[in-house]
């Protein structure tokens, strides 16, 4: 979990597999980006990439 929806953004969680709740989606470049809201605002998980494989969660 990222701070922003960018690789070099800072981590701000590792989250377990499994389903994770979001509220928004964001396509950047070949990257889907999930929103999740938090305490603190808002953290962003890579949902599917095109450029390599991604786990799935």
């Amino acid at each position: 979990m990222h701070t922003s929806p960018y690789i070099c953004a800072p981590a701000i969680a590792k989250l377990p597999k499994g389903v994770q709740k979001n509220d928004d989606a964001l396509q950047v470049v070949k990257r889907l980006w999930l929103r999740q809201p938090r305490a603190s605002g808002y953290g962003y998980i890579v949902g599917g990439d095109k450029c390599c494989k991604v786990g799935h969660f």
